[in-house]
């Protein structure tokens, strides 16, 4: 009897407590089992991007005429690298810089903001003048706008997908060429061009939405695959560009060391 009355308390229990819970088990393919902190809580914070990998294949101009590259992105910390690939060549391209900033911030009101800049430098010396040209790049990316989980869907349980709700974009790219001319001690010579972009979406105008393998206290993996598609036609000419792969993206706490124990 007393057994019988132990199990009943038992399940009544489960009943009231297991549904508090639910924010707390893991649901992405590398989540704790379990967790007594919410996965938006877990969430919420200020994040460096210690690692950063962009896969994809690129195709663009016309049928007739038509280049298709690859192209990988690879940022370990201050670490950049871009390989660009010419598919059916042997022409292969790097492009190695600096991170200066990779970061993503998450509130507990919904807000969410990532800044991504990096540096590269190329140098380049004439074989006939002996002039040596320094070419500095400064790309920098930051949005603003809104975060949430999404719901589970098919395949995808609920609060596996976050989704990014892009209220601000702006991008700016600086080059700076400095020209050095062989056995001249006067300065080198400076130009600096800029080009920057502003985009202003309305309320759910355009959102991107990321796969979340693993949600940690003080670590995020993040995982998004790409599709992208645009055609344009001038003078009936059609052209077409193609970005076809995945990317991922490790998040690290700011100002904590994710070697730590982190549940």
């Amino acid at each position: 009897m007393k057994r019988r009355k132990s199990a009943i308390l038992l399940v009544l229990l489960s009943v009231v407590i297991l549904p508090l819970f639910t924010g707390c088990f893991g649901v992405g393919e590398d989540d704790p089992f379990i967790s007594f902190r919410s996965r938006k809580s877990r969430v919420t914070g200020n994040w460096d991007v210690s690692k950063y990998y962009k896969n994809v294949k690129q195709s663009f101009g016309t049928e007739e005429n038509q280049v298709i590259l690859r192209v990988i992105t690879d940022t370990d910390n201050e670490n950049f690298l871009e390989t660009t690939s010419i598919l059916g060549t042997d022409s292969i391209a790097e492009k190695e810089g600096v991170i200066l900033q990779h970061k993503m911030t998450f509130d507990k009101n919904g807000n969410f903001s990532s800044v991504y800049e990096y540096e590269t430098v190329e140098k380049v010396t004439d074989e006939n003048t002996l002039a040596t040209t320094t070419t500095t790049i400064t790309y920098k990316d930051v949005t603003d706008g809104t975060w949430n989980f999404l719901a589970g869907i098919d395949d995808y349980s609920n609060k596996e997908r976050l989704a990014l709700v892009i209220v601000n974009n702006r991008i700016k790219i600086e080059t700076v060429t400095e020209v050095a001319e062989d056995g001249e001690e006067e300065a080198p010579t400076q130009t600096t061009s800029i080009e920057s972009w502003a985009y202003n979406y309305a309320n759910g105008e355009m959102s991107v939405i990321w796969e979340i393998d693993m949600l940690k206290h003080k670590e995020i993996h993040l995982y998004q695959n790409i599709n992208n598609f645009t055609q344009s036609t001038d003078s009936a000419v059609g052209e077409a560009y193609t970005e076809v792969g995945y990317q991922q993206k490790n998040l690290v706490l700011e100002g904590k060391n994710k070697s730590e124990d982190e549940e």
